[in-house]
């Protein structure tokens, strides 16, 4: 027999049929007259629903649903009717599972307005998202009786939006970002990005998975693409060209790997011609701009280098200089050695604040003026007066420190006048640096070019005199000029910690290495020991008197 109830509800739809068709007694749920009345209204509810809706019967959670849920359910829908939840709902049922209990142990209702529900045979497994809403009915003594449940297929819109951020997140400059986007992303599993090394073979730029070496087959696959400039697809996933703006013709490729979990239609191709395109963007404005900056830099380097003399050191000089930074061919610390037709030599070193390029744009024109004043015959003193009003009016300039020295070889002696050093500016990196130093080393022991200090430079722009000292220069003598970077010395820093030790470590370094090595390996040698600096900048000279035919060594630029 069964109860009037349960034929009028099941009489108006294809899910009611199914119900009539079930041997309710033999299931867990019994037979329907003797159902509840709450679940016998949760039921009629259910199957007039105009949205998907299922209830959960009795202890079991035997499963009745509606026409709108069966078209949802696919192959399962045929036989799911009366059966346990767990069974019809076994692939994914941990997600489930948890909802179930809360709503049996609270008694309150559910609602997730994305569920998020993978479904589907391991074969063949598909990602679906719900617009969920559940309630518990509940006796008089607290014992639940059924599960309601109801639902919208928002699968569509969440996919939708989640691919628009994606697209959104891409419109960055640099592949590198664009890359770091994707390995974010569910709806792409896998990407690669392949660009034309010179030869025209693809070399792989960047990955998801940098650790996995792609498959042999892949690169033919990928010449294939950049020789035709059309898109290929291939089960989930779509090969495309490389292009954009500044590119003539295709620079690479990308290959996109779509998730297995949503179908591989014009949906998903479209989105993947849209990452496809946008990476393209990406990596061609990385290449331009890798070339923009590449033409910068031999244009930024030969301006540099034109700032350093080029030519071969005179007779008896050694000289060598290292910038911080390893893409410049000039740094901070600098100088200049000319020989004069008086048969005196000159020399000028100096240091800027900073370190790399930040102390070379500071310098400007202050090594080129120098040589110049060199060259027209004046002492130390006179020199540095006359760079005091040169600096004042340079920006930059007047946060160097110079020493300068002149050579009189017949007369045995070297005169020398040096700048003082500016204070740094509290909080600030851009203080002044330290005035270099100069030592004369020979077998009557060691003398420090201490004395001769005047104002920093710039200071005396006003024309006062700047002091000057001489000292003597025995055949044997090396004269030896050094910046703070050579010391291994933080050259804004002029209180530094074991300033001292490092001035006396550097005179016993000299004495040293001379007793063994020509001067070129020894200024080799003491450049070298500046790599320990905090500034990496350094420049060193060191003169002795040639005894022979004079030695040609022109200053290699580190």
């Amino acid at each position: 027999m069964t109860a009037p109830w349960f034929l009028q509800a099941t009489g108006q739809s294809e899910s009611g049929a199914r119900m009539r068709a079930v041997d309710w007694a033999a299931t867990p749920a019994g037979p329907p007259e003797t159902w509840p009345e709450p679940v016998r209204g949760a039921v009629r509810a259910c199957l007039t629903s105009p949205v998907g809706g299922f209830v959960m019967c009795g202890p079991h959670l035997s499963l009745v649903f509606n026409d709108r849920c069966a078209a949802g359910m696919g192959a399962k829908a045929q036989w799911a009717m009366g059966v346990p939840a767990h069974i019809v709902m076994h692939d994914y049922w941990e997600v489930a599972e948890p909802i179930v209990d809360r709503l049996r142990r609270t008694g309150k209702a559910e609602v997730d307005p994305a569920l998020r529900l993978v479904i589907g045979p391991p074969e063949a497994r598909t990602e679906t998202y719900l617009d969920f809403v559940a309630n518990p009915i509940i006796d008089a003594a607290g014992e639940c009786l059924a599960i309601v449940g109801a639902f919208l297929i928002v699968t569509d819109q969440v996919i939708a939006a989640r691919r628009l951020r994606l697209l959104r997140d891409l419109s960055v400059p640099r592949l590198a970002a664009g890359m770091r986007v994707i390995r974010e992303c569910a709806d792409i599993v896998a990407a690669d990005v392949f660009l034309a090394a010179p030869g025209g073979a693809p070399v792989r730029q960047d990955s998801t998975h940098p650790g996995e070496a792609p498959p042999p087959s892949v690169l033919p696959l990928v010449l294939e693409v950049m020789q035709a400039g059309r898109p290929l697809a291939a089960g989930h996933c779509l090969v495309s060209p490389l292009s954009g703006p500044y590119a003539d013709a295709p620079i690479g490729a990308t290959i996109l790997e779509a998730s297995p979990l949503r179908p591989f239609d014009d949906d998903c191709r479209a989105f993947l011609d849209l990452v496809a395109a946008a990476l393209g963007w990406a990596a061609v404005a990385d290449a331009e701009r890798e070339r923009q900056v590449a033409v910068h830099r031999e244009v930024s380097t030969a301006m540099l280098a034109a700032m350093v003399p080029t030519a071969t050191d005179p007779p008896g000089w050694h000289a060598r200089q290292r910038s911080a930074d390893a893409r410049l061919v000039v740094g901070g610390d600098w100088y200049e050695v000319v020989s004069r037709p008086d048969g005196t030599d000159a020399v000028l070193i100096g240091a800027g604040a900073g370190t790399g390029l930040e102390a070379v744009t500071r310098l400007g024109r202050l090594p080129a003026a120098g040589r110049a004043l060199l060259l027209r015959g004046h002492g130390p003193a006179e020199t540095l007066r006359r760079l005091d009003r040169f600096a004042s009016r340079t920006s930059g300039a007047e946060s160097a420190a110079v020493l300068c020295a002149v050579v009189d070889p017949a007369a045995g002696r070297v005169t020398y006048s040096r700048t003082g050093a500016r204070a740094r500016r509290r909080g600030g990196a851009a203080g002044a640096a330290r005035t270099p130093l100069g030592l004369v080393v020979g077998p009557g022991g060691r003398t420090w070019l201490d004395d001769a200090r005047g104002l920093p430079l710039a200071g005396g722009a006003d024309g006062a005199p700047r002091p000057e000292v001489t000292v003597a220069l025995g055949p044997a003598d090396v004269l030896v000029l050094a910046t703070a970077g050579a010391l291994g010395l933080d050259p804004g820093a002029p209180g530094a910690p074991g300033a001292a030790a490092r001035r006396e470590d550097l005179g016993a370094a000299v004495e040293r290495l001379m007793a063994t090595s020509p001067p070129g390996a020894v200024a080799d040698a003491l450049i070298g020991r500046g790599g320990r600096a905090p500034s990496g900048d350094a420049a060193i000279v060191i003169y002795r008197r040639p005894e022979r035919a004079p030695e040609s060594d022109r200053s290699p630029r580190e």
